[in-house]
């Protein structure tokens, strides 16, 4: 690189809360540089972000917590929210169930993403790499989905790694409200580390 080159060191996107209850995702990432992590500083604050078990009932954990936090969101709506899938076949599900109890919902992927359209737009969490919402909701953590593979599994962890890496990311599009939903039976091994003090558990 020639020339100069500066480290940004605020992150206007992100509240304060949000970023400190996701940290422990990137302690077990070893290729980022913590240092540099650190020293990034959120300007923004807000509410803590919150962690659901679902037992066959992720859709209607999803649309209840919508309607709520849009309610508490001045000068916000539906066309403010996202939801987003480990994979194609989830955000359909979603999308569908979202429909079918009366939320205008739209499955997006990678080169259709639509930011105009004025309702919850589902996509993979690889589709909204470089994307912001200011409300996210992120689901399909379930061991056997996120991460496909073992994540005890010496030989798999680099691909554990990545995967843990595409959940940051997903979870990091969030600007105000963060919800990660996670299965109540067999929940991610990404969650195990999210604690009630940087959480709303429930």
């Amino acid at each position: 690189m020639r020339g100069r080159s500066t480290i940004l060191r605020c992150n206007h996107r992100t509240t304060r809360e949000i970023m400190d209850a996701i940290r422990p995702l990137l302690v077990h990432y070893e290729r980022v540089d913590l240092e540099t992590w650190d020293d990034t500083v959120p300007v923004r604050s807000g509410p803590r972000p919150e962690l659901r078990y679902a037992s066959g009932d992720e859709v209607r954990i999803v649309s209840r917590w919508l309607i709520q936090v849009v309610a508490e969101e001045p000068g916000l709506d539906m066309a403010h929210t996202a939801v987003l899938c480990p994979t194609n076949k989830d955000c359909k599900n979603i999308a569908g169930g979202l429909e079918a109890s009366g939320l205008r919902a739209r499955q997006m992927t990678g080169d259709s993403v639509d930011l105009r359209y004025d309702g919850i737009k589902v996509m993979t969490m690889h589709s909204a790499k470089g994307l912001q919402f200011p409300i996210v909701a992120v689901v399909g953590l379930e061991e056997g989905k996120l991460p496909f593979t073992d994540a005890n599994n010496p030989e798999q962890r680099e691909d554990t790694d990545q995967r843990r890496r595409v959940f940051f990311v997903a979870c990091s599009r969030a600007m105000r409200r963060l919800l990660v939903v996670a299965d109540k039976a067999r929940p991610s091994p990404f969650v195990a580390d999210f604690d009630d003090e940087h959480w709303t558990i429930a």
